[in-house]
């Protein structure tokens, strides 16, 4: 789902409502600290947020939204720099294929998929999501990071494509992300969908 679905327009927009909404969410592989916890230590310090730059997206955008936030958000271009970072944020804007191919350059993927398999906090962006599936039916022959289980599907031909214009939307299972939004109207421009084709 392409995040401007759920909170409009701009990127800037975008991540500042998903982070108001993550406030006190821990995203956690395992045990670790309650989500509490979490939400105390992360008001205290700043969190330290890595914004995966590969050549494409809105990453300024991106980057000032976590700053009003109050994060401390920088840039990061090399595997190894996602290691001391508390926080993942992958933009994405283009071609899947584009982005995959550049993760893949740049060393990212084992480094990204480890730090999710730990429990590490992660916001995708548009692409950023897509990437977690296992594959896209934009580029069916380049692999997904593999997180989440199916791949990314065009939207239907019966649909206007891109789809651009406001839908209802249907929460299917609870979420904390999507809390008070069920049956509101919300603002899609996508093409493609996440998890099972067909469905």
């Amino acid at each position: 789902m392409h995040l401007r679905c759920l909170y409009g327009r701009s990127s800037h927009h975008q991540v500042e409502a998903i982070l108001r909404r993550l406030r006190g969410i821990a995203i956690r592989g395992g045990a670790g600290q309650a989500a509490e916890e979490c939400a105390a230590e992360h008001e205290r310090v700043a969190m330290n947020v890595a914004i995966v730059d590969y050549g494409a997206g809105n990453v300024p955008s991106v980057e000032r939204a976590l700053r009003k936030f109050g994060a401390d958000a920088g840039t990061r271009e090399h595997a190894e720099a996602l290691a001391g970072a508390s926080a993942i944020v992958l933009p994405g804007q283009g071609h899947y294929a584009a982005l995959i191919r550049a993760l893949d350059e740049r060393a990212m993927r084992a480094p990204l998929v480890e730090s999710l398999s730990l429990g590490k906090p992660f916001l995708g962006i548009c692409l950023g999501l897509q990437a977690l599936y296992q594959s896209s039916e934009e580029a069916p022959d380049l692999a997904g990071l593999g997180i989440l289980r199916g791949k990314i599907c065009a939207l239907p031909s019966s649909v206007k494509l891109p789809h651009m214009g406001w839908n209802r939307l249907n929460v299917k299972r609870e979420s904390q992300l999507l809390a008070g939004l069920n049956g509101g109207r919300l603002l899609l421009f996508c093409a493609y969908i996440c998890g099972e084709c067909g469905e």
